[in-house]
């Protein structure tokens, strides 16, 4: 994962990623809602990962894109 978001930085160098509210941690996975775009300007890309969590380690991410304008 950390490759792909590497990449997107590499490809956008003049957009950040953001955090949208709070990571929510539920046991065994967590959530975390975040945006991808130009700093300061309407947020152009959301989405949200979703971890789960075995024995207190990552095991799958998912991530899920809202569709551009939602």
């Amino acid at each position: 994962m950390n490759d792909a978001v590497v990449t997107l930085q590499a490809q956008f160098p003049d957009h950040v990623f953001s955090q949208i509210g709070n990571v929510d941690a539920p046991q065994d996975s967590e959530r975390l809602a975040w945006a991808f775009g130009p700093p300061h300007q309407p947020r152009q890309i959301t989405g949200l990962d979703v971890a789960v969590v075995n024995a207190g380690r990552i095991s799958a991410v998912y991530t899920f894109l809202e569709p551009t304008g939602a």
